[in-house]
This record gives C-alpha cells, sequence and structure tokens, in this order.
C-alpha cells in the first residue's frame, strides 16, 4: 500500500513536471498539457501530425482554424515563466499552411496588461508544405514582462472554417540571430533601427549616429550624426557608402540640415565613386547662423551624370585641423535630394511646392489659391516681385540667388502660405 501510494506521488509529480515543460519555450507539443485560450473564431488543438514530411516529422502539432466571428480571431497560450529576451531576439515557428500568402502573425503579451505587448506578422511562401517561418523580435522592450504567445492567422480577414483556413503550426523557438541591416540610401535621415548608418573616419573625423540633443526649430527629429573634428589632418572627415549609386535624375539639389557652434563654419558633402577616388565633386556651404539648426543646399547641376556615384563624403572646414573641441563638433541630419526646395514657416503648413533655379520659380499645387497672389520679398522684406495666380501652375522669371520669401495669398488677400526658399 505504501508503495503504490509512493508510484502514484512519483507519477504525479512527472505529470507536473511535464505540464511546466508545456507552459514554457520552446513549444514542440510532444508532451503535456497545453491550454489555449481561443478568441473571436479561432481555436487550437493538439492533435496528431497529419502532415509529417519535410522539415517537420514530429508526432504531435498544434491545429489553429479559423472560423467566423472577428477578423483578428486566434489563441493565445499562458506561459509559467515570462519570456526572456535579454540575450535571444529572433522566434521561429513551423508552419503548414494551405495556401501562400497567408498571414501569420505572432505576438508577446504581459499577463495583466495587453497593451504591454510585441507582434511581428509574416507571409508564408508556399502551400502544401511545411516551412520555418522567422519573426523578428529585437526592438521588443525587454524591460517588460511578457508570459503569453499570441497566434493569428490572417488578421483583417474573417474566417470560414473551411480548409482554407486551417493551418498547422510546430516548434516555436526563441534564439539570437543577428539582425540584417538594410544597406543606407538617400535620403538620410538616421532614425531607421534597420538601416546600416556605418561611418569610415578619417584623418581625425569621427561621424556617429546619436539621440538629437537640439530638438529645436526646423529639426525636431530623434536621431542625428554627429561630426567630431579632432587633430589629424585638415581635411580630417568621414564617409559612407550606399548600396546603389545616387539616382541623379531625381534631382542635382542637395540639402543638409546643421547645427553648427559658429557661423562661417565651412560644411563640404563630396559624391565619390565607390572604386575610384577620382572620380567625384564636392562642394561647400558656410553655416550663417550659431547653435541654430539651418538648411544648407549643394547644386550638383554640374555633375558628370556619365559616372556613378556611391559614396558620401562630409568634411568640416576642410583646410584646417580640428581639435575636437564643441567649436568643432558639428550635427547633421536630413541629407537628401532636394526635389521642392522650400522649408514651411512655422504653422503654414502647405500643400503647395516652390523650386527656384536658374533664373526661375516654379509653383505647384495652386488649386486652394486660384484668384490669389503670389509674392517674392528679399530677406530685408522688400518685395522683389507679385503676380496673381491663374492657374494650379505657376512659373515666374526671378533674378538672383539666395534665400528668399515666398508668400501666397488667397482672393481676399489673406496670408495663407510663407516659404521660405533657396534660388540658386
Amino acid at each position: 500500500m505504501i508503495m503504490k501510494k509512493s508510484f502514484t506521488t512519483i507519477a504525479m509529480l512527472l505529470g507536473t513536471l511535464f505540464v511546466m515543460k508545456a507552459a514554457d519555450l520552446p513549444l514542440d507539443f510532444e508532451t503535456g498539457t497545453f491550454e489555449w485560450t481561443n478568441f473571436d473564431g479561432g481555436e487550437v488543438t493538439v492533435i496528431d501530425n497529419p502532415q509529417s514530411s519535410g522539415i517537420n516529422t514530429s508526432t504531435k502539432v498544434a491545429q489553429m482554424i479559423k472560423s467566423a466571428g472577428q477578423t483578428w480571431g486566434g489563441s493565445f497560450l499562458s506561459l509559467d515563466n515570462p519570456i526572456d529576451f535579454s540575450s535571444d531576439n529572433t522566434f521561429t515557428m513551423k508552419v503548414f499552411s494551405p495556401r501562400t500568402g497567408a498571414k501569420v502573425l505572432l505576438k508577446v503579451e504581459n499577463a495583466d496588461d495587453g497593451n504591454i505587448a510585441y507582434e511581428r506578422e509574416v507571409e508564408t511562401t508556399v502551400a502544401g508544405e511545411w516551412e520555418e517561418l522567422t519573426f523578428d523580435f529585437s526592438l521588443i522592450d525587454n524591460t517588460q514582462s511578457y508570459q503569453k504567445v499570441v497566434i493569428i492567422f490572417d488578421n483583417g480577414t474573417m474566417g470560414d472554417g473551411s480548409a482554407d483556413f486551417t493551418f498547422l503550426f510546430d516548434d516555436i523557438a526563441l534564439s539570437y540571430e543577428a539582425p540584417t541591416l538594410e544597406a543606407p540610401a538617400l535620403p538620410f535621415d538616421f532614425e531607421s533601427e534597420n538601416v546600416d548608418y556605418t561611418f569610415n573616419d578619417f584623418d581625425g573625423g569621427a561621424m556617429t549616429v546619436i539621440d538629437n540633443p537640439q530638438v529645436s526649430g526646423i529639426n525636431t527629429s530623434s536621431k542625428v550624426a554627429q561630426m567630431v573634428k579632432g587633430a589629424g589632418q585638415v581635411w580630417g572627415g568621414s564617409w559612407i557608402a550606399l548600396g546603389d549609386p545616387i539616382d541623379l535624375s531625381i534631382s542635382k539639389m542637395f540639402s543638409m540640415k546643421v547645427f553648427a557652434p559658429r557661423t562661417g563654419a565651412k560644411v563640404l558633402l563630396k559624391l565619390e565613386n565607390a572604386t575610384d577616388g577620382s572620380v567625384f565633386m564636392e562642394l561647400e556651404a558656410e553655416t550663417t547662423v550659431a547653435n541654430e539648426w539651418e538648411e544648407l543646399m549643394y547644386d550638383f547641376s554640374a555633375i558628370d551624370e556619365s559616372k556613378s556615384y556611391q559614396k558620401l563624403v562630409f568634411i568640416i572646414d576642410n583646410g584646417t585641423v580640428g581639435d575636437g573641441s564643441a567649436n568643432w563638433t558639428f550635427l547633421l541630419d536630413d541629407i537628401m535630394q532636394k526635389t521642392d526646395n522650400t522649408s514651411v514657416e512655422p504653422g503654414t503648413a502647405s500643400a503647395v511646392s516652390v523650386y527656384a533655379a536658374h533664373g526661375q520659380l516654379i509653383l505647384n499645387g495652386l488649386d486652394d489659391h486660384i484668384d490669389g497672389t503670389v509674392s517674392v520679398y528679399d530677406l530685408t522684406g522688400r518685395e522683389i516681385m507679385s503676380r496673381k495666380i491663374a492657374d494650379s501652375q505657376a512659373t515666374m522669371e526671378m533674378d538672383g540667388k539666395g534665400i528668399f520669401i515666398v508668400r501666397i495669398t488667397d482672393r481676399t488677400n489673406r496670408d495663407v502660405v510663407s516659404k521660405k526658399v533657396y534660388a540658386y
């Protein structure tokens, strides 16, 4: 009797261990009990593998049937312990789908607060065959706690319970995978964590991407590039390689936002061939304000378009050795090809685009201002020209280069648009 009781106790303990194992990652559904909580038309059950083939010959799998309910119908499983994202960042899951292009959503959620969650969605690429899908969780906030695993197939589409909405999944596991970064391409705003902003410093220049320490004026973005010019050579700077050659058919006018510690600093932008350093064109623009963001313009209209350019080179005050101090610390951002060389004055957002180049002022999107007036002023406030608006587009002859203010009024002479334009 005592021996029988002991065997019973051991069996109960082993059963408990199996359940505990089943409620933690990785999930292979081979042993234990799995209490999935179904919602809004989704239904998960653990069954014998009806498709033992290819990459999945396991005995047990989970089956999801999505029936009519809500378009987000699915199911979740509560784990015994929070998921450890401290070192692992990538989920894999084997899926057997009846069709290609089916969306598979994997979500992790806090046990008590559904607002603390992170989800990724990928699509199936084969039908009637097991495949392993990968879900990138590298951007998850791992300071939070996540104990729920949520599965939704075709989020946004109502299921009908048919074979077309019957899916198998298995082997949900978490591992580490180095994130695949995209090659950089214009425009550069430094905001994406998926882009490889690797700068190549030379001769005293040092460029890094940092949190924007000067959120103000025309630049309230989160990330910027910082250039510190230390002792080295007078040409010390940094360069970055693009994934593809610059498409000069978009525009040969480039712009860059700069926060400089002083006025009159020369900021050099150079376009260079990836393999032949003798193929390049470089231009300099001088800062006109200190401790304030401004947009500098670079006119590459004279560049040799028969060549290709895959590198951007940056140099501060070429010809002078830096010392690494605050006086040699600059912020750069929003490096782009300018198709509309205007900046909107605060509080005057408008769909109107204005471009000034080679003696012409070109305006588009004037539909809401027909019968109004477009006026151009220099920075002293002197009116240079004025013209009535008769169409949604307008081209005006304009002498001079530099910065001008373009104001557009409606038919009641109310000032509705004010833009700063750089004419070159």
